[in-house]
Order: structure tokens, then C-alpha cells, then sequence
């Protein structure tokens, strides 16, 4: 099957839709008022996910989709903040800007869960067994 994003406006009117074909979303967040980021993976014939890697896609305003980056891992989460994406692997995470250039990677030895931005240059990182403040160099 394929994905779809969808675009309402204010009156619940649909603007346009995105089909990403034979993926599945993983997760999704808003970039700015202009885009989001959403993390897609392929699928099988059987609806499964096929393989690790997860691309990670900018959809603009006008439904225009861009694959930014890639990751040879499935992804659990990204988040979004202030032009910044963070892509939760569970055992790493990778910072990215809208462009898809890698700001930063913050290894872990245990598994992440999630990540929640406190500001622009810093990350609350929620492991196992314990909570990590991550500077984005």
C-alpha cells in the first residue's frame, strides 16, 4: 500500500495530499508553518516493513515531497524544532537541518525511546533506566 498526507485548511477543506507509494509512516512533525518532516519506510507485498532503511521527507506547502536524508535503520521517532530534526534510531540519534545536512549524532548505550527538544541546542533524551540533556554541537 502507499502513505498519504493530507493538507486541511481551516474550514476542514482539503488542499492538497501527498502519496508517498509502497511505504509506511513511521512518524511525522512540523518543521514551521511552511513544512513537515516525516520519516517513511518501504513495505513489502505482505504490508511489512522490508529491510532497515528509513528516508526521512520534507513535504512543503504545496504538497511537494523531498527526500532530505536517509538512515540504514528504522526509525521509532523524530521530532522537530526550530528548523532541527531529530531522528530517534533507538540506539543513536541523528540532528538534522531542513536541508538534510547532519548537524550532530548522539550515541547511546542503552535504548531511547524519546526525544523532546528544550531548546534549539538541547535535547531531553528519555533511556532505559535514565533521562539524558544532550548538547546538539
Amino acid at each position: 500500500g502507499d502513505s498519504t498526507v493530507f493538507c486541511f485548511n481551516d474550514k476542514a477543506e482539503q488542499n492538497w495530499k501527498c502519496e508517498i507509494p509502497n511505504s509506511k509512516i513511521i512518524s511525522a512533525d512540523k518543521i514551521s508553518s511552511n513544512s513537515i518532516a516525516v520519516a517513511v519506510s518501504e513495505i513489502d507485498n505482505a504490508g511489512e516493513i522490508a529491510g532497515n532503511k528509513t528516508d526521512i521527507v520534507v513535504i512543503n506547502k504545496s504538497g511537494v515531497k523531498t527526500v532530505i536524508f536517509s538512515v540504514d535503520s528504522r526509525v521509532k521517532n523524530i521530532k522537530c524544532h526550530n528548523g532541527i530534526i531529530a531522528i530517534n534510531t533507538g540506539n543513536a540519534v541523528f540532528y538534522i537541518n531542513k536541508e538534510g545536512k547532519l548537524i550532530s549524532k548522539y550515541n547511546s548505550k542503552t535504548s531511547i525511546s524519546g526525544v523532546n527538544f528544550l531548546s534549539r541546542n538541547k535535547t531531553m533524551l528519555s533511556e532505559k533506566s535514565s533521562v539524558v540533556i544532550n548538547a546538539i554541537k
